[in-house]
């Protein structure tokens, strides 16, 4: 049976080494796994990778099949920015940029929401995971949210089976500012009132 390993946010580790890959395990060509740039350089590049394993084959036919090309800017320029080193030096900086907005916004969720909200604790990324107390809605609180102007991410949007009704997901990748400390105060008032009409 294949699996599909998505990488995409391997590289924004906060603790050497690495974390291994589930490829690095793999002794017979059943993982296929994938990445991308959009994550860690610029997410107008568009530019990903994949390493199909004995599924090459099929994976070029289907590549060719849905886009005949991909644009050659966009990789010649990440080829020379990787061959340069500047890549590397990019994501040690990057990866302790986010782990402090990472830090800072579970302590600013955690000094707004209602008590009984637990905050994950990514190794790595920009994603929080924040699980409301029970009985949260987090489909009727993103439908709230939407009509304000702010949008976060439902737990049952990531569940095939609908579960984790009252989970969500906060982008923690952007500085703090006025700007995001105004859509936290936001989220946080539409969570107080959920169910209140």
């Amino acid at each position: 049976m294949p699996a599909i390993e998505d990488d995409t946010y391997g590289e924004l580790h906060f603790a050497d080494p690495r974390p291994r890959s589930l490829q690095a395990f793999d002794r017979s060509g059943l993982v296929i796994s994938c990445g991308s740039f959009s994550k860690t350089v610029a997410p107008s590049y568009r530019v990903g990778w994949m390493v199909p394993g004995r599924y090459r084959d099929r994976v070029l036919h289907l590549k060719l099949a849905t886009t005949a090309a991909t644009s050659a800017p966009p990789q010649l320029a990440l080829a020379e920015y990787l061959a340069s080193g500047g890549y590397d030096r990019h994501l040690h900086r990057l990866r302790g940029v986010l782990r402090g907005t990472v830090e800072r916004f579970a302590f600013e969720v955690a000094e707004r929401f209602p008590a009984g909200t637990r905050i994950s604790q990514p190794a790595g990324g920009f994603l929080l995971w924040v699980q409301l107390p029970e009985g949260s809605d987090t489909v009727d609180l993103q439908r709230r949210a939407l009509k304000r102007g702010l949008s976060v991410a439902p737990g049952p949007a990531f569940s095939a089976s609908g579960d984790f009704g009252d989970c969500l997901r906060i982008n923690a990748g952007y500085r703090w500012s006025d700007g995001t400390r105004e859509a936290l105060d936001l989220l946080a008032g539409l969570i107080q009132t959920a169910g209140r009409g």
